[in-house]
């Protein structure tokens, strides 16, 4: 905090602990090309600067930049080494939330695990590199997803449970109430060791497990 010293104008800086705003993340890609077009795709990303086998800026909202992307060599991955787990980006509900799924599967893209962790409902999409991108909604308000994280429910379950996309837009084109859409199935304990190895297809884990959505 700057405060000014009484009428002296004499300015001085006090110790702050400032909270800060997430401005943008910077991956390395193997794929340059290929990553700007699937984030163009995924989060309807523009490009604000692409420098060909170098790097690229993206962005989806009015900062200049809230992706950038640094072109490296193809190296080997390894998902289960130090560093980051996954990005997640938030849409404003239900209805854009489900849309936007319709819309990447019909062009090839789907998510590798779609999960509801009671505060927020997640699907889980990895880019050409194999970053985990989560594209998730909330289902509570901050508060109430607090003390729900709080919880013996939570405590016992911080993962989440798989849910099935295709009937969650079933369900919301039937018009079923959105309460209801937007509330977390029961857990399966039997499905844990499913939903850590986070392979491709849970969705159909979700199904073959009998979850309603």
């Amino acid at each position: 905090m700057t405060i000014t010293d009484g009428g002296t104008g004499v300015r001085r800086v006090e110790p702050v602990l400032a909270t800060p705003a997430l401005s943008h993340v910077v991956l390395r890609t193997a794929h340059l090309q290929e990553t700007v077009d699937w984030y163009t795709a995924v989060l309807g990303c523009r490009t604000v600067f692409l420098a060909e086998g170098l790097s690229a800026a993206l962005t989806f909202d009015g900062e200049h930049h809230r992706i950038a992307l640094l072109a490296v060599p193809e190296a080997e991955n390894d998902p289960t080494a130090p560093g980051i787990e996954h990005i997640a980006y938030k849409l404003t509900g239900l209805e854009p939330w489900l849309g936007n799924y319709t819309r990447l599967k019909a062009e090839g893209i789907v998510p590798a695990l779609v999960l509801h962790h009671g505060g927020t409902l997640s699907m889980y999409y990895r880019d050409p590199d194999g970053v985990q991108v989560e594209v998730l909604i909330d289902t509570m308000t901050p508060d109430q997803a607090i003390e729900y994280m709080k919880s013996e429910a939570f405590r016992a379950n911080p993962i989440g449970v798989p849910v099935d996309p295709d009937d969650l837009v079933a369900r919301f084109e039937a018009g079923e109430p959105l309460d209801a859409v937007l509330a977390q199935p029961p857990f399966d304990p039997a499905m844990f060791d499913a939903i850590l190895a986070m392979g491709d297809g849970m969705a159909e884990a979700a199904k073959s497990q009998g979850q309603p959505g």
